[in-house]
């Protein structure tokens, strides 16, 4: 994985890529991060690099994880590019901490609220999950979202869903 991770920080560098998502859980080289996201445009040569789920990278988050604290090691190997943070579930302590570990030079923060016209959302407590989450998506038109813990579970909602005849991906 190092080795492919020098090869693609190359390309990216010399502006052949556009976009490149890196995530490799677990590894401990402070090369390669858990998470991160460079992004390029191919005519300006230029980019920044966008840091989805910020929250995992300070203890105040609600999913710390510590290999986040490695992504601001790519400030040194990406000198002078800006850093886009990401979160929807940061208190205030939470910004400032992302902030401080991201190495921020000036805080900034852009907020949205939560609500969007466009999407629904569906809580229910059930005794069967996966036949109530079968239920909702076949009444439901147009495309959802299914939230799991990690990606085990991602691949196996995945399959139960192809199995019954909905594409989940």
């Amino acid at each position: 994985m190092k080795t492919l991770f020098k090869l693609l920080l190359i390309v990216v560098l010399a502006g052949y890529l556009i976009y490149a998502f890196i995530s490799t859980t677990g590894k401990e080289d402070p090369t390669v991060c858990t998470g991160v996201q460079v992004t390029f445009t191919d005519t300006l040569h230029s980019g920044f690099i966008t840091v989805d789920e910020a929250h995992c990278i300070t203890q105040w988050g609600y999913d710390f994880r510590p290999s986040y604290l490695k992504i601001a090691e790519l400030r040194d190997l990406l000198p002078g590019k800006p850093v886009l943070a990401l979160t929807a579930t940061a208190t205030p302590d939470v910004v400032d901490d992302i902030q401080n570990k991201l190495r921020f030079c000036e805080k900034n923060v852009f907020k949205m609220s939560f609500v969007r016209s466009n999407l629904a959302y569906i809580v229910r407590h059930t005794e069967n999950r996966r036949l109530e989450m079968l239920h909702i998506l076949n009444k439901v038109k147009g495309s959802g979202i299914v939230y799991t813990r990690n990606r085990l579970e991602t691949k196996e909602i995945a399959n139960y869903l192809c199995e019954n005849g909905i594409v989940a991906t």
